[in-house]
């Protein structure tokens, strides 16, 4: 609308008015394409902001209950007791969303991993139809290489802490401590399974 009363006024007018209502059009057609692009890319910025958010969320370490925080503390006991004397015994890392954002498989390798022979829980305590197990990846493993826990002055084993019932299993715990505990397999994760027939 004022464009057209502009160009009204300018044929009534001399040519540097023309020339100026030229510059002020062009000007405020490329002002409109810029806040244009710019909300555009503001509008895509928020989506994908509002995604990442849902993506991180989910790689979030699972929430506990109470029953399971109770033998996830006691495989914490069992391990801080198991890495007594050990350099840096008590120096341990929780571990799980690193890992995760990083290896979107890292439960199926574990469980896989805890299914080898010589591999299975260091530790199983029960409750009710409930197994609570804890399995060791050591950082010498091809699995612990895989996730890099094989830092040269810095070695690490990773314990994964599992929840296991009819219905299947879940990690809901990923730490790794130094190399060293004196931790051993308590028995074969198949062993173990069978308590749930």
């Amino acid at each position: 609308m004022w464009q057209q009363g502009l160009k009204c006024i300018s044929r009534r007018a001399n040519k540097p008015f023309t020339s100026y209502l030229h510059v002020l059009n062009r000007y405020f057609s490329c002002s409109f394409q810029f806040t244009s692009l710019v909300k555009v890319m503001i509008l895509a910025f928020t989506i994908v902001a509002a995604l990442f958010c849902v993506w991180a969320s989910a790689l979030l370490e699972p929430e506990l209950n109470s029953k399971q925080k109770h033998h996830y503390h006691a495989s914490l006991d069992h391990l801080a007791a198991a890495h007594e004397g050990v350099p840096n015994g008590q120096d341990w890392l929780k571990y799980y969303s690193h890992l995760v954002v990083a290896h979107p498989d890292a439960e199926a390798k574990a469980w896989e991993h805890a299914l080898l022979q010589g591999n299975g829980p260091v530790l199983v305590t029960m409750d009710g139809d409930d197994i609570f197990a804890t399995s060791k990846i050591p950082s010498g493993s091809r699995l612990g290489q895989r996730w890099n826990l094989d830092w040269r002055d810095n070695r690490r084993d990773a314990f994964a802490f599992w929840q296991i019932d009819r219905s299947g299993h879940k990690m809901l715990r990923l730490d790794v401590w130094p190399e060293g505990g004196l931790v051993q397999e308590q028995e074969p994760l198949e062993q173990v399974l069978t308590r749930l027939r």
